[in-house]
């Protein structure tokens, strides 16, 4: 077996090639290794933070705007989405999930991370329930009203008001 040999590679010369923008195949031809070996190595160096994803800058990923990180994660530690957090510093959900989640890995854990995720899923939840008037719901239907123009009126999914009208005619 020929081709399991273990072959170790130079990280520090790996390191410098990245960081000077050299696509992953000159990396795997000039260390004659394979290019899938040289992208295991960049994801191991990326979790180990001895570098940085191209194409990402660090708690603050739009440097046109001036990001206060724990304003962010305050704001999402409220019970706030990550959608709301984006919403309301004006970046996308995205960068904002990115930035709360490397807040937490360098300052907390990654599990608080997600249990405040699962906390605000059930929230969310919770206070759709409550929201929700059945009556309303099925007064809604009964107009002829699509399920779509009925989670406008709620500001939920439509997925979830069909799910609802289930509920209703299961009897839960």
């Amino acid at each position: 077996m020929a081709g399991n040999k273990k072959v170790n590679i130079d990280e520090e010369k790996v390191i410098e090639m990245y960081n000077n923008g050299e696509p992953y195949a000159k990396i795997a031809t000039t260390l004659e290794v394979s290019e899938a070996k040289i992208q295991r190595t960049v994801t191991k160096l990326i979790k180990a933070r001895k570098i940085e994803r191209r194409g990402y800058k660090r708690f603050n990923p739009n440097p046109k705007i001036d990001l206060d990180e724990d304003a962010v994660v305050d704001y999402f530690k409220q019970g706030n989405s990550t959608k709301n957090v984006g919403k309301k510093f004006k970046i996308s959900e995205r960068t904002a999930r990115d930035l709360i989640k490397d807040w937490f890995e360098t300052n907390s854990t990654i599990e608080e991370y997600y249990n405040i995720v699962n906390r605000n899923r059930l929230n969310a939840t919770n206070a759709m329930r409550i929201n929700i008037s059945r009556d309303e719901l099925i007064a809604m239907k009964e107009k002829g009203l699509s399920n779509r123009k009925i989670a406008e009126y709620f500001g939920i999914s439509h997925t979830t008001v069909a799910k609802e009208l289930e509920r209703i005619a299961k009897g839960i």
